[in-house]
């Protein structure tokens, strides 16, 4: 026979951060793609942010429609928009001419954190996706605003890391999802 334990009341207090304390956080993933101080429903939700976390779970193109669904159960997307999503994830990468960095060709390591020391400081830096093939190393950024000069700096810094790590023939390129452009970074 299923029971239901008796409900208690939590509450969540946020403070600030002590210095040599540790911090325990609430995690609410949809955090993450929500920006309530935006006008209107159209901007509520953080566009680049909800692809972004499309693509950190897209292997290989059969993961698509996998990934958009976790976002639907998750209270991130609506259901209405799935095609919507399938459509502009497959169009983007068939567009850009892509599809190499998603049909298995390369073992695919998504927002793989790298962790170094920058000014006596342990750093962690994410690129977006690396692509391994037995001689090959393609460092990729998604970007799905206007292109900057400091996207070329990232990149690049994530190159020296990796070359740092003697991984073979490393390179960049940025990714302009929504324009469908591809910047090699040298």
């Amino acid at each position: 026979m299923k029971q239901t334990p008796p409900s208690r009341k939590v509450s969540f207090v946020s403070k600030e951060f002590q210095p040599g304390k540790s911090i325990f956080k609430q995690s609410n993933q949809s955090r993450e793609f929500v920006n309530p101080e935006a006008p209107g429903k159209e901007n509520y939700v953080s566009y680049g942010n909800i692809m972004h976390n499309l693509f950190e779970q897209i292997n290989h193109f059969d993961d698509i429609e996998k990934a958009i669904d976790r976002l639907i159960i998750q209270g991130v997307l609506p259901p209405d928009d799935k095609q919507g999503y399938i459509d502009k994830i497959h169009g983007a990468i068939r567009e850009s001419q892509v599809e190499d960095w998603f049909n298995g060709k390369y073992k695919s390591y998504r927002e793989y954190s790298i962790i170094t020391e920058e000014g006596g400081e342990i750093v962690t830096k994410r690129p977006d996706r690396v692509l391994l093939s037995e001689n090959a190393t393609l460092v990729v950024d998604y970007k799905f605003g206007k292109a900057h000069t400091a996207h070329q700096k990232q990149v690049k810094q994530y190159m020296d890391l990796l070359e740092n790590m003697h991984y073979p023939n490393i390179e960049g390129y940025l990714w302009y999802v929504e324009e469908r452009k591809i910047c090699r970074v040298v």
